[in-house]
């Protein structure tokens, strides 16, 4: 039985996304890319292997406002993700951790909805529901997997742990 908490102690701004579970608070990258290739992430001035990116780990394109998962860590340069997420060059991109307990099971996050509308998420025990009308200022006592985009119309959703 899972208990609302009504104190956290870390958050992580959230981009929807049918491609990627909501990421640990945990940076491990940043950069642009500086080539496009379909459903890949180079750039020049990383060390993705150095950096410990592994597969599962979520790649946000700032830019862009999209999410996609690491599938396989090609080079030090060069990632393969579920999605094609990078269109044009030089879009700023992030790396954070897939979980906040690799290995042993993500335990979900709590959305606090900055802007008003719907929200379709996956829970931590795989359901897929969505709140609708979700008001601005609204904390879902609801431990969540995923934000995704298909369904969700509220804005500024952050996560919090």
């Amino acid at each position: 039985m899972s208990v609302f908490k009504t104190t956290f102690s870390r958050a992580l701004a959230v981009i929807p996304s049918d491609n990627a579970v909501v990421p640990s608070p945990y940076l491990i990258h940043t950069g642009a890319n500086t080539s496009v290739v379909t459903n890949k992430l180079i750039t020049v001035t990383g060390d993705f292997i150095f950096d410990n990116v592994k597969t599962g780990d979520v790649v946000y394109n700032i830019s862009a406002s999209t999410a996609a998962t690491v599938v396989t860590v090609d080079s030090q340069t060069q990632l393969t993700l579920n999605a094609n997420i990078f269109p044009t060059g030089g879009q700023t991109f992030r790396i954070y951790q897939q979980s906040p307990q690799t290995g042993l099971g993500n335990t979900g996050a709590f959305l606090f909805i900055g802007g008003a509308g719907n929200v379709a998420v996956t829970t931590i025990g795989g359901d897929d529901v969505t709140f609708n009308a979700t008001p601005i200022g609204t904390v879902l006592p609801v431990q969540v997997l995923k934000v995704k985009a298909t369904g969700t119309t509220a804005t500024l959703i952050n996560a919090l742990w």
